[in-house]
């Protein structure tokens, strides 16, 4: 080669790998993605009915490598981000009319209870008084409020 030379530089934007979402009992909007090395990455947040998402951890889902939702993407390799959740803690409230509440019934319940009510007692006041109804519903199966 002879002559005068032009090179152009063309610039690596950052390898491309993929991150695989497992939401391990939950929902997300997409499964995968794909970042770029030192680049800015955002993951999907999951959801699950009746729990908490405390975070994503990768591989193996309860390892101790918790893994931010949005940064720069400093992974050299393909990963699996597993989710990780605390299940929620609904408290029960009776509103009992002056009844009283059959210790066999519950305090609280999560997502994966099936609880049965016992009914209230009833304390007359006075030979007038009427006792409170029975508690209603007398099943609540599953049914944590929506989210």
């Amino acid at each position: 080669m002879t002559g005068d030379l032009v090179l152009t530089g063309r610039w690596n934007d950052g390898n491309e790998y993929t991150v695989t979402l497992d939401p391990n009992g939950g929902t997300v909007s997409n499964t995968t993605l794909v970042v770029q090395y030192d680049h800015q990455y955002s993951l999907p947040i999951p959801s699950r009915l009746g729990y908490t998402f405390e975070g994503g951890y990768f591989e193996g889902g309860y390892s101790t490598t918790k893994v931010s939702n949005t940064g720069k993407w400093k992974n050299a390799s393909n990963k699996t981000y597993v989710a990780h959740w605390t299940i929620i803690v609904y408290q029960i409230t009776y509103e009992l009319n002056n009844g009283t509440n059959d210790s066999s019934n519950p305090s609280s319940y999560t997502v994966n209870d099936s609880v049965t009510f016992a009914d209230p007692l009833c304390v007359k006041m006075t030979k007038s008084s009427s006792c409170p109804p029975k508690l209603l519903p007398s099943k609540i199966i599953r049914s944590p409020p929506s989210m």
